[in-house]
């Protein structure tokens, strides 16, 4: 406590966002707790926390996200020390607009694509009759499941850009799940999270040990002058390995890293306050900036292409990175600088295990 006529700086003051209460938990978890059962928040109001990259201070966004809370870093600032502090903003996704729950569908995109909803509308199916991925697969919804779309604002970004955040706001939801550190806190997170074996796959799948848990579809229809953008994301949550792998070989679930079952609507507060922390444009602070979101998503597919190639048209290539529009960098196999190239689509892409000697 401060002695008596004095009061605690500012910088003394955000020092107590580090305590721990113990069994009551953190105190932004008291604070998030309280600000909801007194409705102390105006709607499309925010949080701001400032904490520091120290211990349990790196848990902090992970732990506001499973609280379905969204998050954006807004500002950080080193101190003379070498301290960093984190001016992070907290708030209620997309608030104001309703989510959209249905028994069955054909296609959650497609039901999108031919509505007019506002940026940031949720649809989820229980059932897809005709779910589908990218060159026209199909999804296969398998029982423990889960599947939505959103629509997304296409203004000043690209569909390369939408699948890179999309891919990034899935590895953020499976973090808070597993209590790690989000992997876009900084380079240290990611490089812990990938530990985990749990990597995108250029451009749109994500996988756990080489088998596929989750896929991206991002589409976009234009009417006249108007351009609608969606993006879909289908998981495997739960279900027995053995069950999956008579339908698809090459798949899992997020169940076979977790002891415990995952519910479904924990995951969809968690993956709807990731999805809103990458798209929403909040009237209080800018989206962050798409290169940083590019660098993470590279780094997350990094990992992955350096053990394995890709085949287009018979001839092999190497991913070595990502352009500004989320095409890919791809250098023959020799190395030759001059037959580096951009690769914008994923029509007839093979990947093959890379040979060693």
């Amino acid at each position: 406590s401060p002695k008596k006529d004095e009061l605690l700086g500012p910088f003394e003051d955000a020092s107590l966002a580090d305590i721990n209460d113990g069994e009551d938990g953190n105190l932004h978890e008291l604070l998030l707790n309280k600000i909801v059962s007194k409705n102390c928040l105006k709607q499309n109001g925010s949080v701001i926390l400032i904490h520091n990259d120290k211990e349990t201070s790196r848990m902090l966004t992970s732990n506001c996200r499973k609280m379905g809370w969204a998050s954006r870093s807004i500002q950080e600032k080193v101190l003379d020390d070498g301290e960093k502090l984190h001016a992070t903003a907290l708030w209620r996704p997309w608030e104001s607009i309703k989510k959209i729950k249905l028994e069955n569908v054909n296609s959650t995109n497609t039901y999108l694509l031919e509505k007019n909803y506002p940026h940031g509308t949720l649809v989820v199916a229980e059932n897809q009759t005709e779910g589908r991925g990218q060159r026209e697969n199909s999804w296969i919804q398998l029982e423990g499941g889960w599947c939505g779309s959103w629509t997304i604002d296409l203004k000043d970004t690209s569909a390369g850009v939408i699948q890179a955040k999309t891919g990034l706001a899935i590895l953020e939801t499976i973090a808070a799940l597993s209590s790690l550190e989000l992997p876009t806190f900084d380079l240290l997170s990611m490089a812990k999270f990938s530990k985990k074996n749990i990597f995108i796959k250029w451009p749109n799948d994500i996988l756990l040990k080489n088998k596929k848990i989750a896929g991206i579809l991002s589409e976009a229809k234009t009417q006249g002058n108007d351009t609608k953008c969606v993006v879909g994301i289908g998981c495997n949550i739960s279900g027995k390995e053995f069950e999956i792998n008579e339908i698809l070989p090459n798949a899992t679930s997020l169940n076979s890293i977790f002891k415990n079952e995952i519910e479904l609507n924990k995951w969809e507060s968690i993956i709807h306050a990731s999805m809103a922390s990458k798209f929403q444009n909040h009237e209080l602070f800018d989206l962050k900036n798409d290169s940083d979101e590019l660098i993470n998503w590279w780094l997350s597919m990094e990992p992955f292409c350096k053990g394995n190639k890709i085949m287009i048209d018979s001839i092999e290539y190497f991913i070595t990175g990502v352009f500004s529009d989320g095409s890919a960098k791809i250098i023959d196999s020799n190395y030759k600088l001059k037959s580096q190239k951009k690769y914008e689509d994923s029509f007839n892409l093979k990947w093959k295990p890379k040979s060693f000697n």
